[in-house]
């Protein structure tokens, strides 16, 4: 889609709409995530969101983040390093946990992350580029002597867990 100077156009979500008014920006919107992400690079945007009187409108370096659950947003900075990543086929990791990053992990790897209740706090700062789902895994156990992994290749699957000690 190439947009014409002057004239806005809009991006559609299940929740609000973003006008777009000659900028970059990036959409995070997937139905399994519990937050949906418009970050500003340059330029600017409003956003209307559903049962919401005033629009929501984002400067550079600005996230409009919805809360999927609830139904609330909020605007907060964001790291642009972070969220443009995808762009460069990484993951960043910035004091992430694994369940936070568990379905960014599922479509980069093409495979369904289970993570042990015991794991969900345990957060990490990486940045995970051109490594194989096998590097991946094997640097996380290195750096997490508590972790395991099993990997289900039949159905797709990535089960992460403790360790008994």
């Amino acid at each position: 889609m190439k947009h014409k100077n002057g004239k806005p156009f809009y991006v559609h979500t299940r929740h609000y709409d973003i006008r777009v008014l000659g900028t970059n920006f990036n959409v995070s919107s997937y139905a399994e995530e519990a937050e949906d992400i418009v970050t500003l690079k340059n330029g600017k945007v409003e956003i209307d969101v559903e049962g919401i009187v005033e629009n929501a409108v984002l400067v550079p370096g600005e996230s409009f983040v919805y809360d999927n659950r609830s139904g609330t947003y909020k605007i907060e900075k964001r790291s642009l390093n972070q969220i443009y990543a995808w762009e460069h086929k990484e993951i960043v990791f910035e004091g992430h946990t694994l369940e936070n990053k568990k379905e960014e992990l599922s479509r980069h790897f093409g495979y369904r992350f289970q993570i042990a209740p015991e794991l969900h706090q345990l957060s990490f700062k990486a940045t995970l580029r051109d490594e194989s789902l096998n590097e991946f895994l094997s640097l996380l156990c290195s750096i997490t002597p508590q972790l395991s992994y099993r990997i289900d290749a039949t159905h797709k699957v990535v089960e992460l867990v403790k360790l008994e000690k």
